[in-house]
């Protein structure tokens, strides 16, 4: 895998499915369909209970779309608040204290506060997240049990347009496309170089949702206590995490 593209894959994934919610939050046109249906998505994964789910990215130029520069797969599985997200390098596990994401080949245990989606404000991450959303542009087509929903933004922006496929029949999402700039997804690299290497100045990141299923998991699969210790404010790695070094990211946590 090209150590420079979709390095921080929780990242991307977050992005997928909260994005449409933040975006249309704006009185923009066709907001109020797209809105309505993403919002009905979002409690319906706040109410799913040991569900899981497997996950293929793709990563493409937008000139080349389905020449696939990168692919990566994953595994989710969702508690209410709580989920865990496994990707090729990468584990994150949220529930309602902490944050816990492992960099297997780093061996780092980087945990900060969660950000739990139940309690996500649209109108404070907005500002954070996205720039020049207004002319945001939505709109929803339906076919059978399937249901299209696009966000399109105005030319120059740090994103170019998304698209979120839904099973209007269960809830679920089948699939999820983002059309963004490259140097989003990469760890410093300036635009100029990034078109040097033959990548384009817009990348496509294509997710696939399938195999939904119910899962019987553990009572302490949730827990930090897998991961570490904590005594006051000295946190320690468990035995199975012995070679990993915690960094704490988050102050006071």
């Amino acid at each position: 895998m090209n150590s420079r593209i979709i390095k921080n894959t929780c990242l991307v994934f977050i992005l997928l499915m909260l994005a449409p919610l933040l975006l249309c939050a704006q009185q923009a046109k066709g907001t109020g369909e797209v809105l309505g249906l993403l919002d009905k998505i979002k409690e319906k994964y706040m109410q799913l209970h040991q569900v899981s789910v497997d996950m293929r990215y793709y990563y493409s130029n937008e000139n080349t779309v389905g020449q696939y520069i990168d692919s990566l797969s994953g595994w989710l599985v969702m508690n209410g608040d709580e989920y865990l997200l496994k990707m090729q390098n990468v584990e994150t596990m949220v529930n309602k204290r902490y944050n816990v994401t492992l960099f297997y080949e780093d061996q780092l245990m980087y945990l900060s506060h969660p950000v739990v989606a139940r309690s996500y404000s649209p109108a404070a991450a907005l500002d954070t997240l996205f720039q020049h959303s207004d002319g945001v542009q939505c709109q929803v087509q339906y076919n059978g049990n399937r249901a299209e929903a696009e966000v399109r933004f105005p030319e120059g922006g740090n994103y170019k347009a998304m698209k979120f496929v839904i099973d209007t029949a269960n809830g679920y999402m089948l699939q999820s496309k983002v059309v963004l700039k490259t140097t989003l997804l990469t760890q410093g690299a300036e635009e100029a170089e990034l078109l040097k290497q033959g990548y384009d100045r817009y990348a496509v990141v294509d997710v696939y949702f399938n195999n939904y299923r119910k899962e019987q998991l553990s009572d302490d699969f949730f827990s930090e206590s897998r991961f570490f210790t904590r005594k006051d404010k000295e946190f320690q790695v468990t035995d199975k995490y012995s070679n990993y070094k915690i960094f704490v990211a988050t102050p006071n946590l």
